[in-house]
């Protein structure tokens, strides 16, 4: 009986959550898998439960910073000519 519920566990939290998550965050389900993973290896259980908000806010502003041209490599030009 141990067995059986430890497997249905083990099948939820893997593979089922995952799923989840990734499907109403708009992620890879591995990419979430990853990230509570490396959560609960650094924080314990709050990094478990923050990892996916964290994960989508740093992706969130990582778009916005390439948007605004923040990592380009070319210098701007201070508008003056000459």
């Amino acid at each position: 009986m141990l067995a059986i519920t430890l497997a249905v566990n083990l099948l939820l939290e893997n593979l089922l959550e995952p799923m989840l998550l990734g499907g109403s965050l708009d992620l890879h389900p591995l990419l979430i898998l990853l990230a509570t993973s490396l959560g609960g290896i650094v924080a314990s259980i709050i990094g478990l439960i923050l990892a996916a908000p964290a994960l989508v806010i740093a992706i969130d502003i990582n778009a916005e910073l390439r948007a605004a041209g923040f990592f380009d490599d070319r210098p701007k030009s201070a508008g003056l000519t000459g």
